[in-house]
């Protein structure tokens, strides 16, 4: 899976949700991955929780949901 948003879509949600601080926040992480949702997903993540360890199989977080 390699889901991405594009800089557009990005700017369009920016547009839509600017007094919201998470849907900010999350959108410029996503900006700073190049719009890949796997990468800001596990970011995201990491800053939470502080961990990206999820498996011996080296699966995302989002994979590990999905399945």
């Amino acid at each position: 899976m390699n889901a991405q948003l594009t800089s557009v879509e990005i700017q369009e949600l920016q547009q839509l949700l600017p007094n919201d601080t998470p849907a900010q926040h999350a959108l410029t992480t996503l900006q700073q991955h190049n719009g890949n949702l796997e990468a800001s997903f596990d970011a995201l993540w990491q800053e939470k929780v502080s961990t990206t360890d999820y498996s011996k199989g080296k699966k995302s977080l989002l994979q590990l949901t999905l399945n």
